[in-house]
């Protein structure tokens, strides 16, 4: 809701949610960061990063 809203409010129309048609920048988390307890928040790894639709980043625990 925040994305969507914020891309409207600034006219961004490939911005905003994720679909196929949009640009995207973000992150998959090995966990979710708000069910762990928080000594274990840093040991949390990045698996995917995505920046402006394109993966950049792709975990070799992704890679078969």
């Amino acid at each position: 809701m925040h994305t969507r809203n914020s891309a409207y409010q600034l006219h961004q129309d490939t911005t905003g949610t994720i679909r196929r048609d949009r640009l995207a920048d973000l992150i998959v988390l090995d966990r979710n960061i708000f069910e762990v307890p928080l000594e274990r928040v840093s040991k949390t790894e990045v698996l995917l990063t995505m920046v402006g639709g394109d993966i950049v980043y792709l975990s070799p625990q992704l890679v078969t």
